[in-house]
Parts: structure tokens; sequence; C-alpha cells
């Protein structure tokens, strides 16, 4: 099971993401970035819950980064897990996202 919770505030979108992140979440989480990155220049998601992470989950991330940087935005995650993290470090997402 995948869920979001959003909150804009101001310019800056936080974006709390609990759970996995599989095909099946993915479509519907595409739909909420698509809709946060109209709203937001910057976005943070804070992945302390988020436990697993499909490729298509990395896609939606990655449209996401690419709409905050065509509004000189950005796009930084929070708090990975370890086996989070260690698919943004073999991916090089960790090159062009930040981190933290």
């Amino acid at each position: 099971m995948f869920k979001t919770t959003a909150n804009i505030d101001g310019t800056t979108a936080t974006v709390k993401l609990i759970g996995r992140l599989d095909t099946i979440a993915a479509a519907d989480f595409d739909k909420q970035m698509s809709e946060i990155s109209r709203q937001a220049k910057d976005i943070v998601l804070d992945c302390a819950e988020m436990e697993y992470i499909a490729s298509s989950g990395l896609r939606t991330i990655l449209v996401a980064y690419k709409a905050a940087s065509a509004k000189d935005g950005s796009l930084e995650m929070t708090d990975l897990l370890p086996d989070v993290a260690n698919v943004m470090k073999l991916t090089g997402f960790d090159r062009f996202i930040k981190i933290k």
C-alpha cells in the first residue's frame, strides 16, 4: 500500500511518501505529482516512511524534477531509508537530485 500527504506553503510543496511506491501505485502518484508540480516551484519529498521504489516511481520523480527545474525550482528528497537510498545511488539519481 502507498499513500501520500502534501502540504503546499507558498511556492514550496512538502510531500510525505508512505509505503511501497510500486508500479500499481505509480500511476496515482504520477497524477498527484503532476498537479503539485503545477502549483509549487520547489518540491521536498519526505521519504522517511517510503519502503520501496520501482522504476515507474523513479520516472515520476524525474518528471517532477524536470518540471521544477524548468521553473528555476528544485526537488529534493529527505530521510531516505537504506534500500531506497541505494536505489537512488545505483540509478544515478543522487547525482542531480539533492538528497538529505
